[in-house]
């Protein structure tokens, strides 16, 4: 369909722009045309700049007999895109705005020997990318090929020489898959008291909230301390609803529901200890579902998940790798045993998600960083399916990932799937890798694809998680150690 730059976006998918009429002899007129066809064939949004930092300058150069250059993507300040004023027609146009949202030449993807013939490989327009992000398969009829080759490079047979101008339907759904999940502007951010080490989204009788927790102090009986929070149609934490003073030691809490029912799940790892409480209609926690479960302990991954309309819960424990997935039953509380696994330990994270209709579930160990330093291999990640009984299936995928990735979230944006990670620490302080924040491609088959976007940010993000609000999209960032929020929109903006 497309293929793009590593992050580089602009923000929201909002594109501020600048025309230096002068130079052009219909007056910025075809200039004008090829914005409209980005913005009228695709989510994007070009739009005059009102004061933007980050801009694109269109301006005519006469030295350019034809076509034009542009940077790739957002580079920051003003970004000149220079436009030859011999062209006949909008569409050189339209290929150089491509760029500077982000697209690279088709003829550049790390597959291209399957279907041009590059002439001439040192020329900047064919030098090979193998870092840009290819998003589906190659497009011959994308606005980023020519519709015949030149001396540079030809087309292989049943490849090129199509008359169709402009953006093809592979660039569309490139664009709009790219810029739907990506990491957008920060529209809150807070600074509370530290600690906060479980937090997570949910809505009741239509009302949005949100749960932060406190796993507390060892030597404070009663530091485990709840927050629950309605959330602003802003996509921001808003009043406080209730506050308890909680036992020290909850580690794991999340909501789901049975039967249209809601339910909180709350676990102690070290003390063993298991409740499941109602969720009252105002969003508070009610009362408990069924006495306390005792005797769980070192379990230190645990979530709750649907297949063919039955209900399972799936426990892990990191120590040990010992898994086990139960039925729930209808009341809400956790049922029969399914299945027991003993795998092998270190098992840090795991989820589930859905694509095209088939379950799978991820897993991830945190790795070791001394393997790490010497062969950046410290981290392992399998995929597997999720067969009909709720139990997990094959093993579609592996991969060697460096160390140190705590949080992975699975989440989707018009019907778009992706991949969400976070490393919380570097592990050695000298040894800083290029990014600790990553949005992944989720493919058609469950399997993770290229890295759309990645970024350094600073270390200590704990907790973050997608939510929806308003049929706006958003990730919330926790520093445990610090104790600062911060919410960024996902995707393009109004």
């Amino acid at each position: 369909m497309a293929f793009f730059i590593r992050s580089h976006r602009w923000l929201g998918g909002i594109v501020p722009y600048e025309i230096k009429l002068s130079g052009f002899p219909d007056g910025g007129t075809m200039v004008q045309d090829a914005i409209n066809h980005w913005t009228s064939n695709t989510i994007l949004k070009f739009r005059p700049r009102a004061g933007e930092h980050d801009y694109v300058r269109i301006v005519a150069d006469s030295s350019i007999k034809q076509g034009g250059n542009s940077p790739v993507g957002r580079r920051g300040g003003g970004q000149w895109v220079k436009i030859s004023p011999f062209n006949d027609d909008k569409w050189p146009t339209v290929h150089e705005l491509g760029h500077a949202i982000g697209m690279h030449h088709e003829r550049q993807r790390p597959d291209r020997n399957d279907f041009v013939i590059v002439t001439k490989p040192k020329d900047k327009d064919n030098v090979l990318l193998p870092d840009g992000i290819p998003v589906g398969p190659f497009d011959s009829d994308s606005t980023m090929s020519p519709t015949t080759g030149d001396d540079k490079f030809s087309y292989k047979p049943g490849f090129g020489n199509s008359t169709l101008h402009g953006l093809s339907p592979g660039d569309v759904k490139g664009v709009a898959y790219v810029y739907h999940g990506s990491l957008g502007r920060k529209v809150h951010e807070y600074h509370w008291t530290k600690g906060w080490t479980t937090a997570f989204h949910y809505v009741v009788n239509g009302k949005d909230f949100m749960f932060f927790l406190k796993v507390g102090n060892p030597h404070d009986k009663y530091s485990g301390a709840v927050d629950i929070h309605e959330v602003n149609l802003d996509g921001g934490v808003g009043a406080k609803v209730i506050h308890y003073d909680w036992t020290f030691g909850w580690t794991t809490g999340f909501y789901y529901e049975v039967n249209g029912k809601p339910f909180m799940f709350f676990l102690k790892s070290l003390e063993g200890a298991v409740d499941i409480h109602h969720v009252n209609p105002d969003g508070t926690v009610g009362e408990p579902v069924t006495p306390r479960y005792e005797g769980w302990f070192g379990w230190t991954t645990a979530f709750h998940y649907v297949v063919n309309d039955k209900h399972f819960m799936f426990f892990l424990k990191a120590g040990d790798g010992a898994v086990d997935i139960r039925h729930v039953n209808s009341d809400g509380t956790v049922g029969a045993l399914v299945k027991h696994y003993d795998w092998s330990p270190g098992w840090t994270t795991a989820f589930h998600y859905a694509v095209n209709g088939k379950h799978y579930m991820f897993f991830l160990k945190v790795g070791n960083p001394v393997v790490d330093f010497f062969k950046q291999t410290g981290g392992v990640v399998h995929i597997h399916e999720i067969k009909s009984d709720g139990t997990v299936g094959d093993k579609i995928e592996e991969h060697m990932w460096r160390s140190g990735w705590t949080t992975g979230l699975f989440y989707q944006v018009a019907g778009n799937p992706y991949m969400f990670f976070v490393r919380a620490r570097y592990p050695f302080p000298f040894f800083r890798y290029d990014h600790n924040i990553a949005v992944t491609q989720v493919l058609g088959d469950g399997k993770i694809g290229p890295d759309l976007e990645r970024y350094d940010w600073s270390d200590g993000w704990t907790t973050a998680f997608h939510y929806e609000v308003n049929s706006k999209h958003y990730i919330l960032f926790l520093m445990r150690d610090s104790g600062l929020v911060r919410i960024y929109r996902v995707g393009v903006d109004p």
